[in-house]
């Protein structure tokens, strides 16, 4: 009974000299991990209990789907048609500007002989 109550008295004595270290370990890094005026909670977290239990299961592989060739040629052929379509709508704006400006020119130059 007497050597099971002195090991008793000796994990307790070097379990406490295990806390005092790790907690002085602790503290030593608390500065560390402030992030402006703020402490950063997820490093707090970690060091006061670094080691998590995981649970590991079984990896199943699932099947690599890869997209079939039509489908992949169906969406080429779509992004296609939007690219035609909007080179189609900028090339009729730009042909718009051109002959309101050349309008406009003219207008001017017509005004101009006008008054001289």
């Amino acid at each position: 009974m007497e050597t099971t109550l002195q090991e008793f008295y000796d994990v307790k004595e070097s379990t406490s000299r295990e806390n005092i270290f790790n907690m002085n370990e602790f503290a030593n890094k608390l500065p560390n991990s402030r992030i402006g005026s703020l402490g950063n909670t997820n490093i707090y977290g970690f060091i006061s209990s670094p080691i998590g239990t995981i649970d590991i299961k079984p990896v199943v592989l699932e099947k690599i789907v890869t997209p079939d060739i039509a489908d992949s040629t169906k969406d080429t052929g779509v992004i296609l048609l939007i690219a035609f379509s909007g080179g189609c709508i900028l090339l009729a704006l730009g042909t718009l500007l051109i002959t309101k400006w050349q309008s406009h020119r003219s207008i001017k130059r017509e005004r101009k002989e006008m008054g001289a």
